[in-house]
């Protein structure tokens, strides 16, 4: 089991690492060799955003292979409203495609909610066939990039229901794509803020589907982002849980870094880092001890 970090969270702090191959050693110096890319849903935050980006990629993909790095999924742009035309977030969501197949990246993350009139009254239904209705020419990109498509569970906004923010509608998504290289990401934090202390039970419910993972703790509810052990997820039984899946992906943090001074920079990485390893060993004792093996699962 890998583990990877998003890099561009720590784009420019403190007015340094503007480029995201400063990120990348940046958190190498931690101990992270596997990352996770992203585009921000800030306009103009990304290369993605403008003409030369596959020429960008290209080049941040050979630093990564000068520097034994890796990445091992991406994610599509996901705030849609702040978009305003969907032509420009179609083009956006194929460039991050791209991408994604550029720098080598297994798996790219998209979020299935799609509603761009604010408007419409929540309808599971309606929500499913407009993700459809976008995201499948996606999925035959992605084919062609030899990309596999997570579909990331969410969770819901204040009263309105968020779709995909349910185990059930995730799968549908999954389901109505009807794809081999269309599968699951499980965020440890979404599923928190949406389940409480079913969010395991929860998760369990993706089986086979689920491929890879956004890691991140919270507290009371709220989704924060905050480093593993930081909150009141019950990380015991995730991994065990995973476990019991025979989940056999990666672990990739997904964090807010804040403000932090330049002096705490490397030593919070170095604590992520270390939270994330401790991760692993929790879920391989687990294995260990229970003897599960492929095909086989536990009582």
């Amino acid at each position: 089991m890998r583990l990877a970090i998003c890099p561009r969270n720590f784009q420019g702090m403190n007015g340094k690492y503007n480029t995201v191959e400063e990120c990348m050693a940046l958190c190498g110096e931690a101990g992270f060799t596997e990352f996770d890319f992203g585009i921000r849903s800030h306009i103009g935050s990304s290369f993605v955003y403008f003409d030369g980006f596959e020429e960008h990629a290209r080049a941040i993909a050979e630093y990564a292979g000068e520097n034994g790095y890796t990445f091992v999924q991406s994610h599509a742009p996901y705030a849609y409203a702040f978009y305003g035309n969907p032509d420009t977030y179609r083009e956006l969501t194929r460039r991050s495609f791209i991408v994604a197949s550029v720098l080598g990246a297994e798996y790219i993350v998209i979020h299935g909610l799609y509603r761009p009139d604010p408007d419409v009254p929540e309808d599971v239904e309606a929500d499913l066939e407009r993700a459809y209705e976008f995201y499948a020419p996606m999925a035959e990109l992605a084919d062609r990039l030899n990309l596999k498509i997570a579909v990331e569970n969410l969770f819901n906004f204040g009263r309105k229901h968020t779709f995909t923010a349910d185990v059930e509608e995730q799968l549908a998504l999954i389901e109505r794509l009807d794809a081999p290289h269309v599968g699951a990401c499980w965020d440890t934090g979404h599923g928190r803020v949406r389940y409480g202390s079913e969010c395991v039970e929860k998760m369990k419910l993706l089986g086979r589907h689920l491929w890879c993972t956004h890691v991140h703790d919270n507290l009371q509810g709220k989704d924060l982002h905050l480093p593993p052990f930081m909150g009141d997820l019950p990380w015991t039984g995730l991994m065990q849980g995973l476990c019991e899946m025979e989940y056999a992906g990666d672990l990739t943090l997904e964090l807010r870094a804040g403000w932090l001074p330049e002096e705490m920079v490397v030593p919070y990485l170095s604590y992520v880092y270390r939270a994330g390893r401790t991760l692993i060993f929790m879920k391989e004792k687990y294995h260990a001890e229970h003897g599960i093996r492929k095909g086989e699962k536990t009582v």
